[in-house]
């Protein structure tokens, strides 16, 4: 995996208040398969992108080489996470983990 300085973004769906905090609207299903896989400590604060509406998920389709990090993702039970990270996104993402992702961005810079 490459990243070309100047023409490589980072998008970070923002998981914090509903996902992955105490008290988040689903936090109380993914709790279990996030501390399972680790996703929690995988989250550091990331940069804000200004996106508009209508951006969000549909990297592949306009042809943008997109990665899904697997030990920053969760889902509601281990068969979800599998039928999504092994079953699903491998037809159009490459799903690699946060030290993959930060290796890259480091050789590239």
């Amino acid at each position: 995996m490459t990243f070309t300085p100047g023409i490589t973004g980072l998008l970070v769906i923002g998981p914090y208040n509903d996902f992955i905090s105490e008290g988040g609207k689903v936090y109380d299903r993914l709790k279990g398969v996030a501390e399972a896989n680790n996703c929690i400590p995988a989250h550091r604060p990331p940069h804000r992108a200004h996106l508009r509406r209508g951006d969000r998920r549909y990297g592949a389709e306009l042809g943008y080489q997109v990665s899904v990090v697997k030990d920053a993702t969760t889902s509601y039970s281990d068969d979800h996470m599998h039928a999504a990270l092994r079953v699903n996104l491998p037809n159009y993402a490459a799903v690699v983990t946060t030290d993959e992702i930060i290796d890259a961005i480091r050789s590239a810079q």
